[in-house]
């Protein structure tokens, strides 16, 4: 058993290494790493570097404050995508967001989002403009339409960003879980990853 957290950087490649041997697609890795957790830093940051399936976190914050950097390594690459999410005053989380920017720099992406592009770019699919829109996003014949701040029952609501609409899934359609110690043990079947 891991009996300790942060996980360190030398447990975090090895369990990476792992999940790279199942080839997935992409890896999303939703765990803060401005800072270095030794030891093994210097293999973690190698590892991030030559693999452009892995994509981690940041916290976007207000663009400015309460933000929290990728690995350096990575920072201002397309490797990284960030985990803030639009919450509304009853403390409901309804809607996500895809893009975020302070007009200092380029959009930032969600993590959810540069997963997407990453397995569907696999089929051919790639992010677009809309025909009818230039200012929506278009995937495969999906456009995404922006919340904007009187959809629905809002008034005058915050739509910063590109946010769209959540749709929550029933339980009976739970994503599969393993443990880290299942993954280090290799007790987890490999098509569970491969090409995901």
């Amino acid at each position: 058993h891991i009996q300790r957290w942060p996980i360190t950087d030398q447990m975090l490649t090895l369990l990476l290494e792992k999940l790279l041997s199942f080839q997935p697609t992409a890896i999303g890795i939703d765990i803060y790493r401005d800072l270095p957790v030794p030891p093994g830093t210097a293999k973690l940051t190698q590892l991030l570097k030559n693999n452009p399936s892995l994509v981690v976190i940041e916290k976007f914050g207000d663009g400015r404050t309460n933000r929290i950097n990728p690995p350096p390594i990575l920072q201002h690459t397309d490797q990284v995508g960030f985990s803030d999410i639009p919450m509304d005053q009853d403390g409901i989380i309804r809607r996500g967001f895809l893009f975020l920017d302070n007009y200092q720099e380029p959009p930032h992406y969600a993590l959810s989002l540069r997963l997407a592009l990453r397995y569907l770019a696999t089929k051919n699919i790639f992010a677009q403009p809309d025909p009818q829109s230039p200012d929506v996003l278009k995937l495969g014949h999906t456009s995404y339409i922006p919340f904007e701040k009187n959809d629905g029952a809002y008034v005058n609501a915050d739509a910063s960003g590109y946010q769209y609409w959540l749709r929550f899934k029933t339980q009976n359609q739970a994503f599969p879980r393993y443990t880290l110690q299942q993954i280090l043990d290799e007790n987890v079947p490999s098509a569970a990853f491969q090409d995901k």
